[in-house]
């Protein structure tokens, strides 16, 4: 099984969400992985439907919980990106 990882460099975070909430959509009840560069810093993303099990970078790992709404999924992955 190969792993088809999505890439994203972008200083907008708004583009950021939408991008990841796009490949959320297109991957739905499957596994998704992201690799974001947004404003200089690199983000690796394995998820499942709105759960964020790894949304990691040099600062640590922020997931959500695994029943996570679609609006409190897109909060929290911008409150991670804007903090």
């Amino acid at each position: 099984m190969t792993q088809d990882t999505q890439y994203l460099t972008t200083n907008n975070s708004n583009e950021a969400v939408k991008f990841i909430n796009k490949i959320r959509l297109s991957k739905k009840n499957k596994w998704y992985y992201i690799d974001l560069n947004y404003d200089g810093k690199i983000y690796q993303i394995k998820a499942y439907n709105t759960w964020l099990q790894i949304f990691r970078s040099l600062d640590g790992n922020s997931p959500n919980c695994m029943d996570s709404g679609v609006s409190a999924y897109k909060c929290h992955i911008l409150e991670v990106l804007e903090s």
